[in-house]
């Protein structure tokens, strides 16, 4: 208990000083005259995980920095209605042997989603240590595959589960934030 009590107490510290670099607005050029402003924002889903996410309008991506309480995998994604079904997700982490995986999931039910068939969100890094899973990956805005959901100026939920071991199973932890992913707040 006084380990997982340490555990929770070093993530909370790490989420706080992911915070208080969040939220910076940077200017960005635009052709058409008009100013975009790339942004970071982070917010924390729950005690066990949060996401930094940074958006490059240039280039029509958003970058994705998630951290769970966690040595097994992390689900993390979107959803229109805020749980599995018609779900846009990844799943991630580190297993046993250091080895990473991930992949691009959706899933039309409840159940284990099913492996996208175009793989779009692209890893960029994984990490586990002190049993703190970080998976770091950026995705299109459009991916133009229709399992993917488009990520537009509007409402969605980000979805979320933390699994019990490495490989998909069962997530006793799970949950959904609402958001509006490409505005700064």
């Amino acid at each position: 208990m006084v380990g997982l009590k340490i555990k929770v107490a070093l993530f909370a510290t790490i989420i706080s000083l992911g915070f208080a670099s969040a939220g910076k607005i940077m200017e960005s050029d635009s052709s058409e005259g008009a100013q975009l402003n790339n942004f970071e924002r982070a917010e924390q889903l729950s005690p066990l995980i949060n996401v930094t996410w940074s958006v490059d309008f240039d280039n029509e991506t958003v970058t994705f920095d998630v951290s769970a309480l966690t040595s097994a995998y992390v689900g993390f994604g979107f959803s229109s209605e805020g749980g599995m079904y018609n779900a846009d997700m990844v799943t991630g982490g580190v297993d046993n042997n250091g080895v990473t995986y991930f992949q691009d999931r959706y899933s039309a039910s409840i159940g284990e989603p099913v492996v996208d068939m175009e793989q779009n969100w692209s890893l960029i890094s994984a990490r586990e240590a002190r049993g703190i899973t970080n998976l770091r990956f950026v995705r299109d805005f459009d991916t133009g595959d229709v399992q993917d959901l488009p990520i537009q100026d509007q409402e969605t939920y980000f979805i979320w589960a933390i699994g019990s071991a490495d490989g998909i199973n069962y997530h006793p932890e799970r949950g959904n934030f609402r958001v509006n992913i490409l505005q700064p707040k």
